[in-house]
């Protein structure tokens, strides 16, 4: 029991970045770990931080865990639409802002259904991807992006691609 203490009075002591740091560095090893059950971990490769807001900490930590930070271009604030079953108007003015956005190489930035709430990405996908496909464009994953443009430009710093990618 003493020596738990002793850890919490330590941790107590330590500054509020070295805090941070070790909790941001905890959150992303159980998000591996959980992720790492349904995929080879090798292919965990990228990071976006929540709501696009990354410290100095956080770059920090994820530079040191070999990931690439990564920034959508194209956000219609989806969340917005509510978690019922969305109105055609809604779908169709996220399915618009979204299409008439993309480039060649964006990144899309919509969210994930969970079990209760999120379904909206499912009618505004419905809607989007002819219109994507219309203009010529096709999603790729995150990784086929990434690595098609530092193909082409010999670089990481790069995002030209063919492609646009929807996290």
């Amino acid at each position: 029991m003493m020596r738990l203490l002793s850890l919490f009075f330590l941790w107590d002591l330590l500054p509020p970045g070295v805090k941070r740091k070790t909790k941001f560095q905890e959150c992303l090893d159980k998000t591996h770990r959980r992720l790492s059950q349904f995929i080879d971990p090798a292919a965990i490769r990228f990071f976006r931080a929540p709501m696009g807001m990354q410290s100095a900490t956080m770059a920090e930590v994820v530079r040191e865990k070999g990931l690439v930070s990564v920034l959508g271009d194209v956000y219609s604030n989806d969340p917005a639409i509510g978690s019922q079953a969305p109105s055609q108007a809604k779908t169709q003015f996220h399915a618009n802002f979204i299409a008439h956005r993309v480039r060649r190489g964006s990144v899309v930035i919509m969210h994930v259904p969970q079990r209760f709430a999120r379904h909206q990405c499912s009618a505004v996908l419905r809607t989007v991807l002819p219109a994507l496909k219309a203009k010529g464009l096709s999603c790729v994953p995150l990784s086929v992006l990434y690595d098609g443009a530092q193909a082409k430009s010999g670089t990481h710093e790069r995002t030209a691609a063919e492609n646009c990618s929807v996290l």
